[in-house]
């Protein structure tokens, strides 16, 4: 693969907007706190990290984003502090988007519907359904930087978004861009959490213990955004990104990881892992052992919570993060996601 590296890195998470300060709240092992979300369909609740309300607060008051869900604030956040960290202006030209996402704008999904149930079809609000797409924060995104031209959204997993690196390394690569702004975001509703215990995706009530081990299975979800610049010029390598393997049986999951990682190449001094908490975190275990298993793990979603489509291109932000302070020469990045895709990275600090 030609040289594309990683010039710019966005996040916004639980822990706030600013990667450095996220990063040593993690090592310190500090966890967002908890907030409760309750389902009208049920006598529970489901706890959820969520971002705090001030670490968008800027882009509320912005003329575009005014009527906008959460959803598109967080990746205008992170896309836009990814480029100023890459130091790029907005309106440059040869810049594109590539926007990976899975559940999409919930929130205002759920109320554009529950006005259609509860009051018929003629109640339904054109505020509301625009943000009903998946493409809405890479629409407004755009906007914000002035770009017409490549745009992308690409809908998946928890992996997905390694599947818009990679991309936007394509991108890159052939000439197509100059820099590509990939940003994977996520916002969170009772109702998702609903949805994935009805599916058997676990979702856990005991807040109080680490992620994994007997009797403490589950998830918790959060929502935020990462985004990172794909480019020519910078001082982290992106050595190597998969594009994703399909399994088709939970149980081959550990074996499909195995795939990924050995095609991915030599094994990384880290790897940033995607255990949450349910059973995957098992195969992608014995994935690790069989194939990397000298490196170093890191679990940020101990601290970050199942941030679902995001969470992976937020594992990518911390390993450039990581890199680029030089403790490290090369990290990886694992995951296996919750509807049958596992893919994995690596990247690596130029000499």
């Amino acid at each position: 693969m030609d040289r594309v590296t990683i010039s710019g890195i966005g996040l916004v998470s639980p822990l706030g907007a600013d990667v450095a300060v996220t990063w040593e709240k993690i090592k310190a092992g500090e966890r967002a706190s908890v907030s409760l979300l309750t389902s009208p369909l049920a006598d529970h609740d489901f706890p959820c990290l969520t971002v705090p309300r001030d670490a968008a607060r800027d882009y509320e008051r912005h003329p575009r984003l005014r009527r906008s869900s959460e959803i598109s604030h967080f990746a205008a956040i992170a896309g836009m502090n990814a480029l100023r960290d890459a130091g790029i202006e907005p309106g440059q030209e040869g810049i594109g988007i590539v926007f990976g996402v899975s559940s999409g704008g919930v929130r205002y999904t759920t109320r554009f519907y529950s006005d259609v149930v509860t009051s018929g079809a003629a109640t339904a609000s054109p505020l509301l359904f625009p943000e009903t797409v998946y493409n809405a924060p890479a629409s407004h995104l755009a906007a914000l930087l002035g770009l017409d031209g490549i745009s992308y959204t690409l809908v998946g997993d928890s992996v997905v978004g390694l599947s818009a690196l990679a991309m936007a390394v394509d991108l890159v690569a052939t000439g197509e861009l100059e820099h590509c702004v990939v940003v994977a975001c996520e916002e969170s509703e009772w109702i998702l959490c609903e949805a994935f215990r009805r599916s058997r995706f676990f979702v856990r009530s005991d807040v109080t213990r680490p992620f994994g081990g007997p009797g403490n299975r589950g998830t918790i979800f959060s929502e935020g955004a990462a985004a990172v610049v794909v480019s020519r010029t910078g001082s982290i390598e992106i050595e190597a990104v998969h594009r994703g393997l399909p399994f088709f049986k939970n149980r081959e999951a550990g074996t499909a990881l195995q795939t990924v990682l050995h095609d991915l190449g030599t094994p990384p001094e880290m790897v940033f892992t995607g255990a949450n908490g349910t059973a995957f975190d098992d195969a992608e275990l014995a994935a690790l052992d069989s194939v990397w298993p000298q490196a170093e793990r890191s679990n940020i979603k101990a601290a970050l919570g199942e941030s679902v489509g995001a969470s992976t291109l937020q594992q990518t932000v911390l390993a450039t993060h990581l890199l680029r302070s030089g403790s490290q020469q090369r990290a990886g990045i694992s995951a296996i996601g919750y509807n049958a895709m596992v893919s994995g990275a690596i990247l690596r600090r130029s000499a």
